[in-house]
């Protein structure tokens, strides 16, 4: 099967079969099928991560099984661990971890999705967190927010709100604690 490194400089593709490395520079493809990474510095892809992407950037990773995953621009962001389909776009030490579906984390700093939450998402923001199987979630803006055990509920703006405990349906606007 092909494998390509297209410019760049200190590139490495390695057991990882119709995988595209393109420009670039010391970024690592290993151990995966149809990986790419596009341009950018220090970007590894590792441990069967089929048709994952790193386009650009800085010290971005995936890793540990997730299909069909994508970072795209930003600074260390991390998807590892089982997350499928998730993408970060832009910001910086985002993490998506951990066995979640369609979930998305856009912008923002030191935020993370985790514990196999589902369809959910972080626009902006600093260290928000949505996690514990949070389905349907999401978080825009503000900063220290943490949505735990509880789908379909979201949080706009504000500092240090929380919606946990398996509440369902629920909202905060603004506001602190």
């Amino acid at each position: 099967f092909p494998v390509t490194i297209i410019g760049g400089s200190g590139n490495t593709v390695f057991l990882s079969p119709q995988s595209i490395l393109m420009g670039g520079s010391v970024s690592t493809i290993c151990c995966n099928s149809s990986a790419s990474i596009l341009g950018g510095v220090c970007n590894i892809i590792l441990t069967n991560n089929t048709s994952a992407a790193i386009i650009g950037g800085e010290r971005q990773c995936i890793f540990d099984r997730n299909y069909q995953s994508l970072i795209a621009g930003g600074r260390c962001n991390q998807i590892c661990n089982l997350s499928q389909r998730a993408a970060i776009v832009g910001g910086c030490c985002n993490q998506v971890i951990g066995g979640g579906v369609d979930s998305s984390i856009i912008g923002g700093y030191k935020s993370f999705i985790c514990g196999r939450t589902n369809l959910s998402s972080i626009m902006g923001g600093s260290c928000n967190r949505i996690c514990n199987d949070s389905n349907r979630s999401s978080i825009v803006g503000g900063q220290l927010h943490c949505i735990d055990s509880s789908s379909q509920s979201s949080i706009m703006g504000g500092c240090m709100n929380n919606i946990c405990g398996g509440s369902l349906h629920s909202s905060i606007i603004g506001g602190i604690s």
